[in-house]
């Protein structure tokens, strides 16, 4: 009980909601914004907590200097390049939206209870959401239809359940002991996971596939012709099992007949159907713009411009977005902080196995970062950058108090 009391007073939770808000809020007809209500929340609970610790961490001089360099430099681009009607509403939506994701990253997940926390805030709300489309998915049945909150925003929600379904399975299931907990994390897991299936949403499913491949190899060590397990792989037979017992029962139900269908048509269709054609168009557009200004990009916000004049629409794959909005030059300041961060924490860890929890968080990397590639937008995509900021503390979250990092041996 203490726990549940500690977790609903946490940061953690409050930032977990304010980034993932979009899912639901439009389905919740309030008068006032449910993210701003999140994000405030989320500063005053932080703030007390820094006051409490009377510290901030050092980081954040590095990060001040690297966002006003980055705002600054669309700035510039801006006075540069022609301007346009829709700059002025992406900036603000980096700034009000973007930006602080950012810092609070910063400021809340800067130690391995703080990520830990924040984990299971990211389940319980997946778990939460899983249970409200329950109702959806029957009701549907075989019908060919995505799954959403009131038919809403369903990329939103199977980016979230992949999300939480990486962190049940892979970390949850890996560290938990008491069985009774065991059980629980397994149900949910599968919950999880027949809801994601019945959403209809490609892009999650294949990013949890790439996700679950990077951590099935992080889950092996071979050292001198001796194979080291993770203490937590045994609790994943279970599921393994479970799972193939409840996949035949959704075939049945009708569960993946949207998903069936929808790869179906990706490989018969003329140019993988209507979806597929239509981010193609966008790609295309997005390299035309490249090729026209190369260096410094035709300005934030303009691609709305460049594809129709369409009100607010963007290429859907964010490397695209910035080299085409953003110039060579933007892409490599984005790709730049990828890349020190990596840099920063491999050296620091050097030959250290990950933790659990670190291999989890460059999972999730993984999965964000194959989901950024064929939707959302800059901002949109601010999830994507906790985790590039996540892998920059990875040192800290390897810390090796994990005991479940090598299990049993088997010799090679």
């Amino acid at each position: 009980m203490k726990r549940i009391k500690k977790l609903l007073f946490s940061s953690e939770l409050y930032f977990a909601l304010f980034l993932y808000a979009g899912v639901f809020k439009e389905s919740i007809k309030l008068p006032i914004d449910l993210a701003a209500v999140f994000l405030l929340l989320t500063c005053v609970l932080m703030m007390i907590n820094i006051y409490r610790k009377g510290v901030l961490n050092k980081t954040f001089l590095v990060l001040t200097t690297v966002l006003f360099t980055i705002v600054g430099y669309i700035l510039l681009n801006f006075i540069f390049t022609s301007g346009n009607a829709y700059f002025a509403d992406k900036l603000i939506k980096f700034i009000l939206l973007t930006i602080p994701t950012i810092v609070l990253t910063v400021l809340i997940l800067n130690s391995k209870e703080s990520v830990h926390k924040f984990y299971v805030s990211i389940v319980l709300i997946t778990i939460t959401i899983a249970l409200i489309l329950v109702p959806s998915l029957i009701a549907r049945g075989t019908n060919i239809g995505f799954i959403g909150i009131s038919g809403g925003n369903y990329q939103g929600v199977a980016r979230l359940l992949g999300a939480g379904l990486v962190i049940a399975i892979f970390y949850f299931l890996l560290i938990e002991t008491n069985l009774k907990k065991k059980a629980i994390m397994l149900i949910a897991s599968l919950l999880i996971l027949t809801v994601l299936l019945g959403t209809g949403s490609r892009m999650p499913i294949l990013g949890v596939i790439l996700a679950s491949i990077y951590i099935a190899f992080q889950l092996v060590l071979l050292k001198s012709g001796v194979i080291y397990l993770r203490k937590g792989v045994k609790n994943l037979i279970p599921f393994v099992i479970t799972l193939g017992l409840v996949i035949p029962i959704i075939i049945q139900k009708g569960v993946l007949q949207t998903i069936i269908y929808r790869f179906i048509v990706l490989f018969t269709e003329n140019g993988g159907g209507t979806s597929t054609l239509g981010r193609i168009e966008r790609f295309d557009t997005a390299l035309d713009m490249l090729k026209s200004a190369p260096f410094l990009g035709t300005g934030l916000g303009s691609f709305s411009v460049y594809y129709g004049n369409r009100e607010y629409d963007y290429p859907h794959n964010l490397i695209l977005e910035i080299s085409s909005e953003l110039g060579l030059l933007g892409l490599l300041l984005f790709l730049s902080i990828i890349f020190f961060s990596a840099i920063f924490s491999f050296t620091n860890i050097r030959k250290k196995n990950l933790t659990t929890i670190g291999m989890v968080t460059i999972g999730l990397l993984i999965y964000h970062l194959s989901n950024a590639m064929v939707s959302g937008d800059i901002n949109s995509n601010r999830i994507l950058y906790v985790f590039i900021i996540l892998l920059y503390f990875l040192p800290i979250l390897n810390i090796d108090t994990d005991k479940n990092r090598k299990s049993g041996v088997i010799n090679g």
